[in-house]
């Protein structure tokens, strides 16, 4: 017997610490104990429970796949994490090794793909399997980054580090055969978000 999807409905959180934007928008909750993914026991082939967005969101019928992400925060610990390290007996190109593996961008960039990735697997599963009732259309939608602020990270820096991480995620994503995720990415502030999709719409409701 399948689960309706509206089991899953829910005031959209974004779990961001230090956040005080308040959201009234709802949406699918597809992460977490009460989640999709692990309420239907949605599995690879060895077992493991997927990776997956935060939300998926219904705006005017377009699908949403919301990741709320602390990507700032994030790439600061690493940026600390590699000041504080004494490379300097190594050779240059090991210096460069070490440097790509704590990179704040590949472990963001690493974390993303993985999640949209896992998504686009957790909703073929769905839809092939007939796991859910009342499944919306999921083409022709859009991926959301939802981030928040932090004012230690400079305006300059934060537009480069989101350049960069779009342009190589979509880059890397393009490689895979994404049936419903193969759509437009998108980085934006939660105050951006809220101000254009933290509030409901009379179709969303």
């Amino acid at each position: 017997m399948s689960t309706d999807i509206s089991a899953f409905w829910e005031v959209i959180d974004p779990e961001m610490p230090d956040c005080e934007v308040v959201l009234t928008a709802k949406g699918y909750k597809l992460d977490g104990a009460k989640g999709l993914k692990v309420v239907l026991r949605i599995t690879d082939n060895a077992g493991n429970t997927p990776k997956s967005v935060d939300y998926l969101q219904l705006f005017d019928k377009i699908p949403l796949f919301v990741e709320f992400s602390d990507l700032q925060t994030q790439h600061i610990r690493c940026s600390a994490t590699l000041e504080s390290l004494d490379l300097g007996g190594l050779s240059k190109s090991e210096r460069k090794r070490v440097s790509s593996k704590i990179s704040s961008d590949t472990d963001i960039l690493n974390e993303l793909r993985g999640k949209i990735v896992d998504t686009d697997f957790i909703f073929r599963e769905v839809s092939d399997k007939a796991l859910l009732d009342g499944l919306p259309e999921l083409h022709g939608g859009h991926i959301l980054v939802v981030w928040h602020p932090r004012s230690s990270l400079s305006k300059v820096d934060t537009a480069k580090l989101l350049d960069g991480l779009r342009g190589r995620l979509l880059a890397e994503l393009s490689r895979y055969n994404l049936k419903f995720l193969n759509v437009p990415l998108h980085f934006l502030t939660v105050e951006a978000y809220a101000c254009r999709y933290g509030c409901p719409t009379a179709s969303d409701t």
